[in-house]
Protein backbone atom coordinates (compact mmCIF):
# COMPACT_ATOMS: atom_id res chain seq x y z
CA UNK A 1 0.00 0.00 0.00
CA UNK A 2 0.82 3.25 -0.99
CA UNK A 3 0.11 6.68 1.21
CA UNK A 4 0.37 9.58 -0.34
CA UNK A 5 -1.14 12.83 1.70
CA UNK A 6 -2.20 15.75 0.09
CA UNK A 7 -4.53 17.88 2.34
CA UNK A 8 -1.46 20.58 3.00
CA UNK A 9 -3.85 22.56 1.39
CA UNK A 10 -4.01 26.29 2.65
CA UNK A 11 -7.57 26.72 4.43
CA UNK A 12 -8.55 29.13 1.67
CA UNK A 13 -11.87 27.00 0.48
CA UNK A 14 -15.11 27.64 2.20
CA UNK A 15 -18.15 25.81 2.65
CA UNK A 16 -20.01 28.07 0.19
CA UNK A 17 -17.27 27.72 -2.72
CA UNK A 18 -18.08 23.44 -2.91
CA UNK A 19 -20.81 21.85 -4.45
CA UNK A 20 -23.66 19.60 -3.51
CA UNK A 21 -21.61 15.85 -3.36
CA UNK A 22 -18.04 17.26 -2.78
CA UNK A 23 -16.26 15.96 0.01
CA UNK A 24 -13.84 18.02 2.45
CA UNK A 25 -12.81 17.71 6.02
CA UNK A 26 -14.05 19.87 8.75
CA UNK A 27 -12.11 22.02 11.27
CA UNK A 28 -12.94 19.05 13.71
CA UNK A 29 -11.20 16.48 11.42
CA UNK A 30 -14.39 14.75 9.81
CA UNK A 31 -14.83 13.02 6.74
CA UNK A 32 -18.15 15.50 5.37
CA UNK A 33 -19.95 15.34 2.25
CA UNK A 34 -22.29 18.31 1.45
CA UNK A 35 -25.61 17.83 0.61
CA UNK A 36 -27.60 20.83 0.03
CA UNK A 37 -26.70 24.75 0.50
CA UNK A 38 -25.82 24.77 4.26
CA UNK A 39 -26.12 20.86 5.39
CA UNK A 40 -23.65 18.10 5.12
CA UNK A 41 -23.10 14.57 6.54
CA UNK A 42 -20.07 13.38 8.51
CA UNK A 43 -18.91 9.95 9.39
CA UNK A 44 -19.20 10.22 13.48
CA UNK A 45 -16.39 7.27 13.85
CA UNK A 46 -17.40 7.43 17.59
CA UNK A 47 -20.33 5.39 16.66
CA UNK A 48 -19.19 4.26 13.12
CA UNK A 49 -22.13 5.92 10.92
CA UNK A 50 -23.11 8.90 9.21
CA UNK A 51 -24.56 11.91 11.01
CA UNK A 52 -26.41 15.06 9.27
CA UNK A 53 -25.50 18.50 10.61
CA UNK A 54 -25.66 22.36 9.05
CA UNK A 55 -22.29 23.82 7.92
CA UNK A 56 -21.83 27.68 8.01
CA UNK A 57 -21.27 29.19 4.67
CA UNK A 58 -17.80 31.06 5.57
CA UNK A 59 -16.25 28.23 7.61
CA UNK A 60 -13.00 27.69 6.31
CA UNK A 61 -12.86 23.50 4.83
CA UNK A 62 -10.58 21.34 3.06
CA UNK A 63 -11.87 19.87 0.09
CA UNK A 64 -10.81 16.13 -0.58
CA UNK A 65 -11.03 14.04 -3.47
CA UNK A 66 -13.10 10.82 -2.42
CA UNK A 67 -13.79 7.82 -4.39
CA UNK A 68 -16.87 5.66 -3.83
CA UNK A 69 -16.41 1.88 -4.06
CA UNK A 70 -20.03 -0.10 -4.81
CA UNK A 71 -20.12 -3.49 -4.31
CA UNK A 72 -23.23 -6.25 -3.98
CA UNK A 73 -23.24 -7.40 -0.32
CA UNK A 74 -22.11 -11.35 0.45
CA UNK A 75 -25.24 -13.19 0.78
Amino acid sequence: MELIDKRGTALTTTFNDLHIGDCYQDDADNICIKTNRDGCIYFDTAVGQWRSAFENLDEPIIPLKATITVERKAQ
